[in-house]
């Protein structure tokens, strides 16, 4: 028997806090950067617009970056790519 998994409530603020500590302490986004992952992090809270959201080049590129962090810092920006994955 097969169940599927469903993410209806999806807590974006953990990781967005982990990843904004962690920017505090390194400063790895710059205020562009900043903008962008805050556009991210309200679009995939957004549950009204699920299936209506586009996310743009530069935030995909933001993305990529938070992937290439060191592995001490990374966890967060997986828990965040995961949850994009998902959205």
């Amino acid at each position: 028997m097969r169940s599927f998994l469903f993410y209806d409530a999806v807590k974006v603020d953990g990781p967005k806090k982990k990843i904004l500590e962690f920017n505090a302490a390194d400063s790895f986004m710059d205020e562009k950067e900043l903008k962008h992952f805050e556009a991210i992090c309200l679009a995939l809270q957004d549950k009204n617009n699920y299936f209506k959201t586009s996310v743009g080049k530069d935030q995909l590129a933001l993305l990529d970056k938070l992937i290439g962090l060191p592995s001490a810092k990374v966890f967060a920006c997986l828990d965040l790519y995961r949850i994009f994955l998902g959205h």
